[in-house]
């Protein structure tokens, strides 16, 4: 009978992306500040940089598959030196995921976000430059490697997430991201965070609920939301189509109820 084929170890060089991490722990480390809460306690022996690079190091790198390999890859020097210090303990890391900040990934987003090149396309579009906003959430696909975000209930609880970004079309840049848990509804999460002036374009997820379209309006915001091709209307009035609308493929261009 044949055994379970055995992982080889991995060494330093089964290893990239080295200095993305060590930039988004420079980054990081700018943004923590003094210790709180639970790091502030003097038997802590890592920061919250080293474990949040330690999850970026594993997300970057698919030949982690579990949080163990996590855990044993931090005891390569290389990892030690250029990550965590340390070698991390599996209780250590699973108890440190409960307590990390997710705002200091939030500032560092912001931070990265107001790095990002001005808009320098069409001046007729000037006036949406900073309000044209493209509304979408998404469970990253290497999420389910990490012990922390598989998307199903452990211990009565729901573990997975999901990042709802909205992502300026015009400046070609991520403007603001809320990350809750991977059931929660994007349309309700649209509706805690939107601004009025803004015009969202959303995809068919947002075109299912009517009753979203007059309260967008409710709010001052402008939409373009795609409906699925299953929905019911009456043209009420149709305007005449150019022949620069059928070459963009415009079909039709009205009120409709």
């Amino acid at each position: 009978m044949a055994g379970r084929r055995k992982t080889p170890p991995l060494s330093a060089p089964d290893f990239s992306r080295w200095k993305l991490v060590a930039q988004f722990q420079e980054r990081l480390g700018g943004q923590a500040g003094e210790p709180t809460g639970r790091f502030a306690d003097s038997r802590r022996q890592l920061g919250e940089e080293q474990y949040w690079g330690l999850m970026l190091f594993g997300l970057l790198n698919p030949v982690v598959e579990s949080l163990r390999g996590l855990c044993a890859a931090s005891r390569l020097q290389r990892v030690q030196a250029d990550i965590c210090d340390r070698p991390v303990s599996l209780g250590s890391f699973s108890e440190a995921q409960a307590v990390i900040n997710p705002e200091l990934l939030q500032k560092v987003f912001e931070e990265l976000a107001a790095e990002a090149p001005a808009y320098r396309g069409d001046p007729r579009l000037a006036p949406y430059r900073e309000k044209l906003l493209a509304i979408d959430g998404t469970i990253w696909a290497a999420l389910p490697r990490m012990a922390w975000a598989v998307w199903r209930c452990q211990h009565g609880s729901e573990s997975a997430l999901k990042a709802h970004v909205k992502f300026n079309l015009l400046e070609e840049q991520p403007v603001g991201v809320s990350v809750t848990k991977a059931k929660r509804c994007e349309r309700a999460v649209l509706g805690e965070n939107w601004q009025a002036g803004d015009f969202y374009v959303g995809d068919r997820y947002d075109g299912v609920d009517y009753q979203l379209f007059r309260r967008l309006e409710e709010a001052g915001c402008s939409y373009v939301l795609r409906l699925r091709q299953e929905a019911l209307f009456a043209v009420a009035e149709e305007f005449a189509l150019s022949a620069e609308d059928r070459a963009a493929g415009v079909s039709l261009d009205g009120l409709v109820h």
